[in-house]
This record gives C-alpha cells, structure tokens and sequence, in this order.
C-alpha cells in the first residue's frame, strides 16, 4: 500500500513538470504550442520563446527546459515553414501567453519573450505590445523590412542581444542597430567563432546545411544558453543571475567579445540581485553605497557601486544610474556613489594594489589627467595604454601613449577622454596578471 502511494506521488510530480502541447487559433489559422510547466502551484514567471525561420520549436527545448528547471513556464509555439510573416508570429506569441495566463499558469505580470533569428524578431514585436514586459533574451536576432527598427522605441523592458559573428543566414547583423537606439537597460555580446545555428538547442540539419553548412558546437550553445538563463534570473526570476559578473570573466578569458552591458545596478555583493561583483562577491558582503567593513576580495562593492566619479580598479567606469562595481571593488583610497572604501584592504582584480603598478590615485576616466590603464592615472613614466576605438587599450612593447594613442616615443602625458566600461575593467585584470609574472 505504501509503495503504490509513493508511486503515485511520483506520477502526480512528474504531471506537474510536464511538457504538454496545446493549439491557440489567430486570424483562423491553428498553431501548436509546446508548454513546459514547472512542478508545485502557478501561477509562474512566464516566457515565450520564438525559433528561428523554418524551424522547429523543437530547436528552443534546451532553454525551454532549462528555465522550466529555474522555475519558469515556458511557451514555445510552432511557426509554419516558409512564413515570413512576423507579425503574426508574434501574435501567436501572445496568444500562447494569454492562453497560458487564462489556465492560471503564467503570470501576466512576470512576462517575458525570447527568441532566435526570425524568432527573436517576433519576440521582440511581441515584447512591443506588452508594457508589463520584464525581460527579452535575442539570440542572433535577425530584422526583416526594418519591423523591428519599427518598435525600438516601444520595448523599454531590459534586453540582451547574444549575437554570433555575420556570415550565411545573418550577414548583415542587421540588429546591431537596435541596441544602439533602445532606450533603458540593455547588455550585449558577441560568441566568437560562433555560427547563427549555436543558439538552438538542439540544432537541425535544416539550419546546419542551410546555413553554409555550419557545424552546431554544443559548447558554444551552451553559452547562449548560459546567459539567457542569467538574464532571466536577474530581471524575471529573482534567483541571483548577473550576467555583469558573467560576463566580466567570460571576456577575460575569451569566451565572448565585442561586450557592453548597461544593466544598472542589478548585482549584490554576493553575486546576486542588487549591486555587483565578478569572481564570487565581496567576502563578508558589502552594503549598499559602500563596500563593509570586511573589505572585498576580489569581488565588489554593492548597490551604490561606482559613480561618475569613480571608483578605483574594478569599479564601473562612468557608472549607470546609481552604478554598479564589477570585477574588483573600490581600491584603498577610491570612492563610492554613497559610502567609503572598504575597510579590509585594497581589492583590484589582479589580487595586488591597483592591478600592480604604481599609480596617481584612483580617478574617473573623464577627468583623468594621466595615461588612462583601465580605471587608474598612471605617470607618465609609466604609461602602458591608450585609447582606441572608444576603449582603453594595452600599448604594445615600446610604445607609449599620447593624447590617447599607443605611439613610439615617449610623451609627456596623455588624457583619457571616455572608456568602455566593460572593456576597462577587462584591460585592468589582464595588466595586473601580466605585471605579476614579470
């Protein structure tokens, strides 16, 4: 008797974290959905997610999983082969949430869209129509006609465009152009050697020999996936996702390129939601508007993060609305939005003071007078980097910098003008490991 109770227990919890199918009808035509419902009691946090042209919904059951696994029901409707027409993919995408929301499953107000290529375009729309939107993930989203260029203005919701190199299938990278003109929070990144298939999980032979030919690599869709699952945490979910601290390391080490996040202040000390760190967070934590007494080691300072003003290595340089450190931590001597340096020592990314090198003193990029090394003025005697392209960039041997840029001879000074926030913080930990195996 006891043993066919816990049996049936077990089938009753595995109904409850089911895959289930069902059809929605828009404009009279029926589509099918897949439904991936989380175990215990709605209603969920809610994500659509939209697969690529001539696809299969099939192709987004790897992130679908995953984020039913967080926590999340998940919709992922079958679009026909062949359509082009996005904006009526994106109305299916509604119709499978309110049918979602209707069932007492999904919740209307924890919403959020995903996608990949065309999907993501049709997510994108959708998002555009729904105000209460929390989060959009684009995964190598591809425009068509200008539709989504269209709408740009109408998502105000934080969005994350995870791009692959252009090549067969997204040549153009033709949504390069939304982020630069969304407004509010908003993060990107490129996967270098990626291929516009690596999003899906799993991938088809449609896509594959479609797309020149292209090889599916399941560690390159694994970052996708990665960071969707992030994205959603931090601004769906609530369950300690931050993409910044990801992000700071995965640019380290080469994992992705081509980075900017502006994302506010959405990372604690601890890796999760509310201030921000990479590499683990603060030891012993650190309260908002300053880093706590038990000083950060190689993790950050918290909710007030660094302001304009700047904090020293590891702090944000430039800060968003209210900033967010990364990657280190407000050095002995920098200050925060609303709080004083740690008081359990200096803290920068490569472990030693300040990255290792002598400095002037902790500054903001914007009113450096020295040679700009990630977030530090450093002497002239000293000068090891210059601007390029917008971002602080390591000179090479020999060289110096002047007014900015790398040159051959020695200068007198050079000025910082603006930095890549991420890309500053980047060059900071590089420099620091560098200067400590000399």
């Amino acid at each position: 008797m006891i043993a066919r109770l816990a049996l049936a227990l077990v089938l009753v919890a595995g109904l409850a974290h089911a895959q289930t199918t069902f059809s929605v009808m828009v404009n009279g035509t029926t589509f099918q959905v897949d439904r991936y419902t989380p175990a215990g009691a709605g209603p969920f946090p809610l994500v659509a997610l939209g697969h690529g042209f001539s696809n299969s919904k099939d192709n987004v059951r790897g992130l679908a999983q995953a984020l039913q696994s967080d926590g999340a029901v998940v919709v992922a409707p079958q679009f026909p082969a062949g359509s082009g027409d996005h904006a009526r993919n994106a109305l299916v995408l509604l119709a499978a949430v309110d049918a979602t929301v209707t069932a007492g499953l999904g919740d209307a107000q924890r919403l959020a869209f995903g996608g990949h290529s065309a999907g993501a375009l049709a997510a994108f729309l959708a998002a555009a129509q729904r105000p209460l939107t929390r989060a959009v993930v684009l995964l190598d989203p591809v425009d068509s006609n200008g539709l989504g260029a269209a709408q740009v203005a109408n998502v105000m919701a934080p969005t994350l465009f995870e791009f692959a190199p252009p090549q067969m299938c997204n040549t153009q990278n033709n949504t390069v152009p939304w982020f630069t003109s969304k407004q509010g929070l908003k993060g990107r990144f490129n996967v270098p050697m990626a291929n516009h298939c690596d999003p899906q999980e799993p991938s088809n032979s449609l896509c594959t020999l479609g797309c020149s030919f292209a090889t599916w690599n399941m560690a390159r869709s694994g970052v996708y996936k990665r960071y969707a699952r992030a994205f959603f945490g931090q601004f769906l979910l609530g369950n300690g996702g931050c993409v910044e601290s990801m992000a700071v390391a995965d640019a380290a080490n080469g994992t992705i390129d081509q980075v900017t996040m502006s994302l506010g202040s959405m990372c604690s000390a601890d890796g999760g939601m509310g201030g921000g760190s990479a590499g683990g967070g603060a030891a012993g934590g650190a309260s908002a508007g300053g880093a706590a007494a038990g000083g950060s080691a190689a993790g950050g300072a918290a909710a007030g993060g660094s302001a304009a003003g700047g904090a020293a290595a590891g702090g944000r340089a430039g800060g968003t609305a209210g900033g967010s450190a990364v990657a280190g931590g407000s050095a002995a001597g920098g200050s925060t939005a609303g709080g004083t340096a740690s008081a359990g020592g200096t803290a920068s990314a490569g472990g030693s003071a300040q990255g290792g090198g002598s400095v002037s003193g902790a500054c903001s990029p914007l009113t450096c007078t020295g040679c700009c090394n990630g977030l530090l003025c450093v002497p002239s005697s000293e000068q090891t980097c210059g601007m390029n392209g917008g971002a602080c960039a390591i000179c090479g041997s020999g060289q110096l910098c002047e007014s900015g840029r790398c040159t051959a001879t020695p200068a007198p000074g050079c000025g910082c003008g603006s930095t890549s926030e991420l890309g500053a913080l980047v060059l900071v930990m590089l420099l620091g490991l560098s200067r400590r195996r000399r």
